[in-house]
């Protein structure tokens, strides 16, 4: 079973799944923080290259932007509630600490439960403030952990690569000046890619620049001002680009509207 409770900012999902294959999701990068609580079942969790494990009662808060790839370790049945949280949904305060944190953390969580049994609720008005409440606890429990260090770390070469994509994300890309940064060939970036991130550095980089346009339309600006700002000088390669990876237009992604802070 699978379906999606839209909640303010946030996009909640519980699924139930017999795995009988190691891949559950496509590799992704979202605009938004990405909340994945493990109820029942083993994964691993790559992002940027590095391996994280979660089991049942562990979660993993996902900074935006970062890509990732959920694999699962055994064969039978996954449950999990995932959740995609615009910046907009998390308090200020919160928002900040967040912000000057590492890509991903993760850590025991006991209350993701919770966020089960009020989704699964038929009375989902009554359980939205408690699964607001859970949400905002999920990120207090982030900011209190140690970001957990996995089965594979990054390797120093692909460290290096990532860098130098994030550093020039805003602007056309090419192979060869990532291969030259990094003192190594085309053909072994590309193969160390393929290794590391299962994925080719051309889609890696349209998947984060098309993340990073995303964001910027959610947090108001245009989309024909998004698209240059991520490096697309032609709209159409872009507007095309977009739907495929969203299954919208641009201008169907409306700016969020921002949460009030409370006192």
């Amino acid at each position: 079973m699978t379906d999606v409770w839209s909640l303010g900012g946030c996009r909640i999902e519980y699924k139930e799944e017999n795995a009988a294959v190691a891949l559950l999701w496509e590799s992704h990068c979202h605009a938004s923080y990405e909340a994945i609580a493990v109820l029942e079942g083993d994964i691993t969790l790559a992002l940027e290259g590095s391996s994280y494990r979660l089991s049942a009662g562990e979660c993993a808060l996902i900074s935006p932007l970062a890509y990732h790839t959920v694999a699962a370790n055994r064969q039978g049945l996954y449950r999990r509630v995932t959740a995609q949280i615009d910046a907009s949904a998390v308090p200020l305060p919160l928002r900040e600490r967040l912000g000057a944190g590492q890509g991903i953390s993760v850590f025991p969580f006991a209350q993701a439960a919770a966020l089960r049994d009020a989704y699964l609720s038929k009375d989902r008005a009554f359980y939205a403030p408690l699964a607001e409440s859970v949400l905002v606890s999920l990120m207090y429990a982030s900011l209190e952990s140690r970001a957990v260090g996995g089965a594979e770390s990054t390797d120093g070469a692909l460290r290096r690569i990532l860098s130098y994509i994030d550093r020039h994300l805003c602007e056309p890309i090419a192979l060869a000046d990532i291969a030259a940064d990094a003192a190594l060939c085309a053909s072994s970036v590309c193969h160390l890619f393929s290794e590391k991130m299962k994925i080719s550095p051309k889609r890696y980089i349209i998947s984060k620049k098309l993340a990073l346009a995303d964001k910027k339309i959610t947090e108001g600006m245009p989309p024909t001002e998004a698209a240059l700002f991520v490096g697309y000088e032609d709209y159409s390669n872009f507007y095309r680009a977009f739907r495929r990876a969203f299954g919208k237009s641009p201008s169907q992604q409306r700016p969020l509207e921002k949460t009030k802070t409370r006192n």
